[in-house]
């Protein structure tokens, strides 16, 4: 959510906490890169680049609003790994990106983003996924996890929610998403859903709390 409240500084001291976490194999980014035109610029990403790892980005709804097809290409240049519906490889690990979509034509989305005919449960059935592999999902919003089961998903990241961000939203939060926030089992696959780096509005948060989540991985 970089924007009105938070620039390049900010992206700064992010990139220096992930740079001094030792062991780290990748970075995943779930999207809601930029939520306002203000700081919208390729010199706010520069410190991307300062990350020597490979680094995985999906959209987010926000993302949307501003500037999608801006925001991926000045990723690029960071050297991210721009998915857009892809399938991709990092250290014998399947890592699916999914463009910001609804799980399927029935449901509804509550960001009133304008939505393309692709869906889930259209789209995941078209990407060469190797069901042998250990497999990531990465997809904005934490829906659509009934799909999973067949593409031999072990974990789905998401962000989206926010965790509530204030109380007492972090209630209401609570009784609209599924998974709200962490970690949960679905059947042999997991969800983690993050509460974000940034915030939606106003800087504040009241009841959760901002986070870079290391997530280690283990051979079931």
């Amino acid at each position: 959510h970089l924007g009105q409240f938070r620039g390049k500084d900010f992206l700064q001291n992010i990139v220096n906490e992930i740079n001094e976490i030792d062991n780290v194999d990748a970075v995943m980014i779930t999207g809601d890169m930029f939520d306002s035109y203000y700081n919208y610029s390729e010199e706010t990403l520069t410190p991307l680049k300062q990350i020597k790892i490979p680094m995985y980005f999906v959209n987010g709804n926000h993302d949307i609003y501003i500037d999608d097809v801006g925001i991926k290409e000045k990723l690029r240049k960071m050297r991210v790994h721009v998915l857009e519906n892809e399938v991709a490889i990092c250290k014998g690990l399947q890592i699916i990106g999914l463009n910001y979509m609804r799980p399927n034509d029935s449901s509804t989305d509550m960001m009133h983003v304008a939505m393309g005919k692709e869906t889930m449960t259209s789209v995941l059935p078209t990407l060469p996924i190797d069901r042998t592999l250990p497999t990531i999902l990465l997809h904005h919003n934490p829906v659509g996890t009934e799909l999973l089961a067949p593409y031999g998903i072990d974990l789905y990241l998401s962000g989206h929610t926010h965790a509530g961000q204030l109380f007492p939203l972090t209630l209401i939060n609570a009784s609209i998403f599924q998974y709200n926030k962490g970690l949960h089992q679905i059947q042999n696959a997991h969800i983690y859903v993050s509460a974000g780096l940034g915030t939606f509005g106003m800087p504040m948060r009241l009841g959760t709390h901002s986070e870079i989540t290391i997530i280690e991985l283990v051979r079931g």
